[in-house]
C-alpha cells in the first residue's frame, strides 16, 4: 500500500488536485487584472474541503469554500472526478472602467490545463 491509500481520502484528494487549485487562482488573478481590479485578494487555502458522490454515475467531486478570517464565504469550488471545474469568487465591486456595472464575482471553469475565466457582471443601481 503506497502512503496516498493509507491517507484519508479527502486529503489525498486535496493533494492530487493542488495544481489545478494553483491554476485556478491563477485564472481568477489574471481575469481581475485585466479588468483593474488587482486589489481583490484571492485567499491562498480552501477553508473547507469535502468530498461528494454522485448518486447517479458514483464520481467522486471535491467541494471547497474560500473563507474570511471571520467565516465569511469569499467563493467555492468544485472538481469533478472527470476534470471538470467551477469556481466562483464573491466580488460585489463596481467595474472600473463602466460604473454602470457591477461585478458579483469572478468564475473560473474548464479542465486542468484550459482553465478559464469570465467576470459575472450585474447591472448597477442608480
Amino acid at each position: 500500500m503506497d502512503r496516498a491509500e493509507l491517507e484519508d481520502p479527502l486529503i489525498a484528494r486535496c493533494k492530487a488536485e493542488a495544481d489545478t487549485l494553483a491554476e485556478v487562482r491563477c485564472a481568477l488573478r489574471n481575469k481581475l487584472a485585466r479588468s483593474g481590479l488587482e486589489d481583490v485578494q484571492i485567499p491562498e487555502q480552501l477553508q473547507s474541503c469535502t468530498l461528494a458522490k454522485d448518486p447517479f454515475d458514483g464520481s467522486t467531486s471535491l467541494i471547497g469554500e474560500w473563507r474570511s478570517g471571520r467565516g465569511k464565504a469569499l467563493g467555492s469550488i468544485v472538481i469533478h472526478e472527470s476534470g471538470q471545474l467551477l469556481a466562483e469568487l464573491y466580488i460585489a465591486a463596481p467595474l472600473p472602467n463602466d460604473a454602470t456595472w457591477l461585478v458579483d464575482s469572478v468564475e473560473a471553469f474548464g479542465t486542468s490545463g484550459q482553465v478559464r475565466a469570465e467576470l459575472r457582471l450585474v447591472p448597477a443601481l442608480g
